[in-house]
C-alpha cells in the first residue's frame, strides 16, 4: 500500500502536479495576508482608541512594573514567581489602565484642556526623582535617568503633559 502512494504520489507526474498546486496555495495565502495587511495598522499595536494607539512595548513596561509592585506586596524578589493566575490578572489590570488613560487623554484632548508650559515644568522640577542631594531640580541628573530608562526628553514633557490634563479632568469627579 505505501509503495502504491509512494508510486502514485512522489514518482509520477500527477503527484508533482498535486505537490505544485499545494505549494502555490500556501504561497498565494502567505502573499495575500501580506499585501492585506499592508499600510494598515502597526503590528505591534495592543488597543486603538481613537488616534490612541497601545502598543506592545507599553502593555510590557506597564505589565513588568506593575509585576514588580505586585511581586513587593506578595514578599517576592522576582515576579516570575508569582502564580500564573496572578500575573495574568496583573496584565490585564495593566491593560485596563492603560486603556482607561488613554480614554481620558482623548476626552482631555476633546475638551481641548490645554497644559501650560510653566506647569509642566514645576511638575518635572517637583518629582524627587530628578532632584540632587542639595533638593533642588539637577539637570545632570534629569539627562541620566531619562537615559537610564531609554526615554527621550520631548516623550516625558508629553507623557507628564497628558498626566496633567488627565489629572484636571479627574479632580472634579473625585472631590
Amino acid at each position: 500500500m505505501i509503495s502504491f502512494l509512494r508510486r502514485v504520489l512522489v514518482d509520477s507526474w500527477l503527484g508533482r502536479i498535486i505537490a505544485g498546486l499545494l505549494f502555490l496555495a500556501f504561497v498565494g495565502w502567505g502573499v495575500g495576508d501580506v499585501l492585506t495587511n499592508m499600510g494598515s495598522e502597526r503590528a505591534d499595536v495592543v488597543a486603538r482608541i481613537g488616534d490612541q494607539t497601545i502598543t506592545t512595548d507599553a502593555l510590557l513596561s506597564a505589565t513588568q512594573n506593575e509585576l514588580q509592585q505586585t511581586a513587593r506586596q506578595f514578599g517576592v524578589t522576582d515576579p516570575s514567581q508569582l502564580p500564573p493566575a496572578t500575573r495574568r490578572q496583573v496584565a490585564q489590570q495593566a491593560l485596563q489602565r492603560l486603556l482607561m488613560q488613554s480614554e481620558m487623554v482623548r476626552a482631555a484632548d476633546r475638551l481641548k484642556l490645554i497644559v501650560p508650559d510653566a506647569a509642566v515644568r514645576d511638575e518635572i522640577f517637583g518629582m524627587q526623582v530628578f532632584k540632587g542631594t542639595d533638593g533642588r531640580f539637577d539637570r545632570s541628573l534629569f539627562d541620566a535617568r531619562l537615559r537610564q530608562i531609554g526615554m527621550t526628553e520631548s516623550r516625558l514633557l508629553d507623557l507628564v503633559r497628558q498626566d496633567i490634563a488627565v489629572r484636571g479632568l479627574a479632580e472634579p469627579l473625585q472631590g
